[in-house]
Parts: structure tokens; sequence; C-alpha cells
């Protein structure tokens, strides 16, 4: 037998006593919002791409995320040194992506970009934990002053939001989210810090030599 708390009881009464509502909603939701918004959210990043003469992949719904990169970064081969991509720090399983982009899941969960690194390029973890912890901590104190959080292992994680009041306002007036409005105003701000930090990134690996094939 499941055991819920009070609250969840509670919870369940409202949703059953306005079921049809509730039913309607969650079909509106799942068919028209959240496939706009994400649409929305796959064409501002695709714009910046395309602006910048970076390189990725953009579907945030049908891959499960997007990925990033300058093509500074790109190995002969078509491998990647490194690139940004999006990421969900904490359990998000059972709330929709958009409620924790927006603060709202049930979960503390929280999505962003974050820098992503190969370790066997240094040999594996071990030899790129030793690597970074002989490096100045300039570059990650300027990371950090840049709303970066250290997840360790060479991995950098930049969170980011939106305001859901925007979400709805935006839905009301065009009943789809352009990739200009300003809804992804932070999601805007997030990318251009991307672009700021691949100078200090490139600055933290530059005394790194390949090691031979």
């Amino acid at each position: 037998m499941t055991s819920s708390t009070k609250e969840e009881r509670l919870a369940g009464t409202l949703i059953l006593s306005q079921f049809k509502m509730f039913n309607e909603a969650v079909v509106v939701f799942e068919k028209q919002i959240e496939p706009a918004f994400w649409k929305g959210f796959d064409r501002c990043i695709q714009r910046f791409i395309k602006d910048n003469g970076w390189e990725g992949e953009v579907g945030f719904v049908p891959k499960g995320y997007c990925w990033l990169a300058p093509k500074a970064w790109k190995l002969e081969g078509g491998d990647w040194k490194y690139w940004f991509e999006t990421h969900t720090r904490g359990d998000d399983s059972v709330d929709y992506s958009l409620a924790t982009l927006a603060g709202v899941g049930t979960e503390r969960a929280e999505l962003g970009f974050c820098f992503e690194i190969r370790p066997r390029r240094f040999g594996g973890a071990k030899k790129l934990g030793a690597y970074l912890n002989a490096r100045d901590p300039q570059c990650r104190e300027q990371l950090v002053a840049m709303d970066f959080e250290d997840l360790t292992k060479g991995n950098y994680f930049l969170p980011f939001t939106v305001d859901i009041n925007l979400v709805a306002e935006c839905w009301q007036e065009y009943g789809e989210f352009p990739e200009d409005h300003e809804v992804f105003n932070k999601l805007s701000a997030a990318l251009d810090t991307l672009r700021e930090a691949i100078f200090i990134f490139d600055e933290m690996f530059s005394a790194f030599t390949e090691p031979d094939e």
C-alpha cells in the first residue's frame, strides 16, 4: 500500500474535484505550450550559434539536450576538445523541464549550461585532476565571479532561469515563443557569458600538452 502526505492527498483531492479542467490543462500544456516553448528555446540558441560562427546541435525535446562550441575547440577528425551542453543539476525526473527551468518544480533542480571536457585527453580523470590542482586558481576565480559553479573534474555549470510570468504573458500575446522575446533574456545572457568565458577556459588549459598517440 502506497503512503502519501497530507499535502499530497489535499493536492490530489483538488485535482480530482476539478478533473475535467485539469485534464484539459495538461493536454493544452503538453500538446501546445511545451513544444512551442522549447521550439523558441532551440531557435534562440541556434541564432546565437549562427551569429557567432560556432557549431552545435539543438533540439532540446527530441535529443534531451543542446550543445555548442566555438570552432576553435574542434579537433581534427571532428571531435571536440571542449564544449558547452545543457545540463540539469539535481533530480528533475518527476517535473516538467519548464517547471525546473522556471524554478517552480517539486524537486530541487536547476537547468543550465555545463562546460564539458574529455578526461581521456589528459590520460584519465586522475591526471586531469592533477593538472587542474597544479594550475593557478585565477581562472577558477574568474569563472566563479561570472556565476559558474565548479563541479570539479574540469566541469563548470552556469545555471539560468526563465520568469514563468513572462512565459504566460508571451503565450497569451503570441500563442508561441519568438526567440527574440524577453522571455529568453536570461538564456541570451547565459549564452553571452559562455562567449566571454571561452578565453578563460582556453587559458585554464593552455599549459596542457597533448600526449603522444
